[in-house]
């Protein structure tokens, strides 16, 4: 059909449609640009867009790192590209939080209404503490959702979005997101399809840009560590060698904030075996847990070991 038009070219801006539809205009000697596709290892076609896994992973962490205990993706269509990788990223970063009980669900599109009656779904049958949803609009249409059933977000309910549409920082949404480059996507579009008219014969490129996390009113706050205590909330594995004579080759170095998905992960970390020089537990939230020690008295503040005073 676009051939009738005598185009020069086609920039493809989906992620629902099938992988080969893009690669169909290639194999015809039409040069295409997939926008907002999957990125592969040896792209068939020029490909631009964000790594979406790495988002799924990044939600993950966010949902995590605030104590969330229940959490959920609500995604776009189940055949989506970025359905799949978004989904596959989340549960790939939420396997570091055992603890954390996992769901996820599909609405029927990536629109407001597909993302309400999702919600209004699983409102209904008691919903998770929060989730994150496949994209704004999806997100915009399970707020709109929660409000109807009563329920306050983020103090019942949280919601992550994805892409920062302008519309989810409007005062009445302020929705917290991952933001998705798009005006930098369209733009390298577009330079890939300048570039492959003037050189033909170009192998095709995939160039993908990295997203970040936009804070903003649907989430809880991230716990922040007690004031003098390094802001470190991961594990850390020690280098291997010799400290103070004690071989360290095996053990694990942690500072923790309080948030229980962290407790959990050193706990679990334990009970497999694992050894700790240092877990220092701060839990606001319950006053009823004890600081705890090891003999070793060994703190980790970023990447590094110093000694702790006693």
């Amino acid at each position: 059909m676009l051939r009738q038009y005598s185009v020069d070219g086609v920039v493809v801006a989906s992620s629902t449609l099938p992988p080969g539809f893009a690669r169909a205009f290639r194999a015809a000697g039409v040069p295409v640009v997939h926008a907002f596709g999957r990125p592969t290892g040896r792209p068939g076609v020029d490909v631009v867009g964000i790594d979406n896994v790495a988002c799924g992973r990044m939600a993950a962490r966010t949902l995590a790192e605030r104590g969330y205990t229940r959490v959920a993706f609500m995604g776009g269509p189940e055949g989506a590209t970025t359905t799949q990788d978004r989904l596959a990223g989340f549960l790939e970063g939420m396997a570091d939080y055992p603890s954390i009980a996992v769901s996820h669900s599909f609405a029927a599109g990536y629109t407001f209404e597909a993302g309400r009656q999702e919600m209004i779904r699983l409102a209904e049958a008691g919903p998770a503490e929060a989730y994150f949803c496949g994209d704004d609009v999806l997100s915009i249409g399970a707020l709109s959702a929660l409000s109807d059933r009563g329920f306050a977000v983020p103090g019942d309910v949280g919601i992550l979005g994805l892409n920062d549409m302008e519309i989810a920082g409007w005062q009445n949404i302020d929705l917290t997101t991952i933001r998705q480059p798009i005006g930098e996507i369209v733009g390298a579009s577009i330079d890939a399809m300048e570039a492959m008219l003037a050189d033909p014969d170009r192998a095709p490129e995939a160039r993908i840009f990295p997203c970040e996390l936009v804070e903003r009113g649907t989430l809880r706050p991230l716990t922040r560590p007690a004031s003098g205590e390094a802001d470190a909330f991961e594990v850390f594995p020690v280098a291997p060698g010799v400290v103070d004579g004690r071989d360290v080759e095996r053990r694990v170095a942690i500072l923790l904030d309080g948030a229980p998905a962290f407790v959990a992960r050193i706990e679990q970390h334990l009970a497999d075996g694992g050894e700790v020089d240092l877990a220092l537990f701060e839990i606001a939230e319950d006053p009823g847990r004890r600081r705890r020690r090891s003999r070793c008295g060994w703190r980790c503040s970023g990447p590094s070991l110093s000694r702790r005073s006693t």
